[in-house]
């Protein structure tokens, strides 16, 4: 994987400069969807890394690859699934509630923590 290359250029604690962002975007934008979520967990540290959705249908597709991988940071806090890469950053959810929200969507956002035991 040539990705890789890219990240030892960036500095510990620095952000990655436009040309390093521009490979990148080149490198991802042919890569399935769940190669790039590897790629983010492998190379982006744990604590920078978050998934913010709305539990729309892309966002459950992505929370349930990032749960299929061991991504989620309860899977690793809690030791119920050991990431593929042990070295892997885990993901956090956000979720922005408006408070504007219908009764239906407070329950499914209830369903989602329940079915993949994850605080948003």
């Amino acid at each position: 994987e040539n990705s890789g290359t890219v990240r030892s250029t960036w500095r510990e604690g620095t952000a990655p400069s436009s040309a390093e962002i521009e490979n990148l975007n080149q490198r991802l934008s042919s890569m399935p969807a769940e190669d790039i979520l590897r790629w983010a967990c492998s190379y982006i540290p744990t604590g920078e890394l978050v998934q913010v959705t709305s539990f729309g249908p892309t966002g459950m597709v992505i929370l349930h690859m990032l749960h299929s991988h061991g991504f989620l940071d309860n899977q690793q806090r809690n030791m119920k699934l050991q990431p593929k890469r042990p070295n892997a950053a885990t993901v956090s959810i956000v979720s922005i509630d408006t408070l504007h929200l219908f009764q239906e969507s407070y329950q499914h956002t209830r369903k989602v923590k329940q079915t993949y035991d994850i605080s948003i």
